[in-house]
């Protein structure tokens, strides 16, 4: 599949972040920040049969603070695999787990409690952002042993997969985008889990699914504000009792609007994780 890339560059910092919403409207598959989430610029890669050109009205939050320029250069499918060696980096998360691509040079045996091996292609969730890294962060202080985890809005599902690596005896991801679920069952494959299983679509499919009705002790969705708000009634009746609801793709801001929703549907608030402006919420289910 070809692609056009979007380079960016917008005014500031927080005009960078308010352009990543600006980009969920856009048929993006994934974006990366080659001077990193505090700098100015952001590649967009988008595929070429749905790309219709855009214009400054497709970045209102972003040019609402300044100027918002870019370029736009088609990609053809063969250059991938160097454009993501050129850009990716291996990933340390509280030195025990390292997420790496299979080009980067393993580390030591026994340097990491647990390690992903990822062809990231063109699929959020690689561990480079901070709300990635604060799910992360979360999973790998709590104890999944014998649990059932369902990492909502998976990506590359590598929550999923370090669930299932901290040895939860059910872990399983649903995403809306088809090509995002693809690349996930091969990193899941090819991180030992080939059985995990994998789903397109949104909440609405999870009464669907035959692999949902059990509930889960644990249900990660990494998934931009407005969708929580809208979906997280859905979440609810899939947690069992005693269990706990990781939230994460917003800012600091939007925590009261999130709290108060997920209070009114029973869930108790236990606190917030910070990286960068990004926000992590721990709820629990009584």
């Amino acid at each position: 599949m070809d692609y056009v890339c979007l380079d960016l560059e917008v005014a500031n910092s927080i005009a960078l972040d308010l352009l990543q919403a600006d980009l969920d409207a856009l048929p993006v598959e994934t974006v990366d920040f080659p001077d990193g989430e505090n700098g100015r610029r952001a590649l967009a890669y988008i595929p070429m049969d749905q790309f219709q050109g855009v214009t400054v009205e497709d970045f209102p939050m972003a040019s609402s603070v300044g100027e918002v320029r870019w370029t736009e250069t088609r990609m053809e499918h063969q250059n991938w695999n160097a454009v993501w060696e050129a850009s990716f980096s291996p990933i340390s998360i509280e030195n025990k787990l390292l997420i790496r691509a299979p080009f980067h040079e393993a580390p030591a045996a026994g340097a990491y409690a647990h390690e992903i091996v990822l062809e990231p292609k063109m699929a959020f969730g690689t561990g480079h952002h901070a709300t990635t890294y604060l799910m992360c962060e979360a999973l790998l202080g709590m104890d999944l042993l014998g649990k059932r985890v369902l990492d909502m809005g998976c990506g590359t599902a590598v929550l999923a997969v370090l669930a299932a690596q901290r040895g939860a005896t059910f872990a399983a991801g649903i995403d809306i985008d088809e090509h995002a679920v693809r690349n996930a069952r091969e990193i899941a494959a090819n991180n030992s889990f080939p059985q995990m299983p994998l789903a397109v679509g949104d909440a609405r499919v999870l009464p669907q699914l035959d692999w949902t009705a059990a509930g889960f002790d644990v249900f990660v969705a990494n998934i931009q504000r407005n969708v929580l708000l809208e979906d997280l009634a859905t979440y609810e009746p899939f947690v069992r009792p005693g269990g706990f609801v990781l939230l994460s793709g917003f800012y600091e801001e939007d925590v009261p609007v999130l709290r108060e929703h997920a209070e009114s549907l029973g869930l108790v608030f236990e606190g917030v994780a910070v990286k960068d402006r990004w926000c992590r919420m721990d709820l629990r289910k009584p």
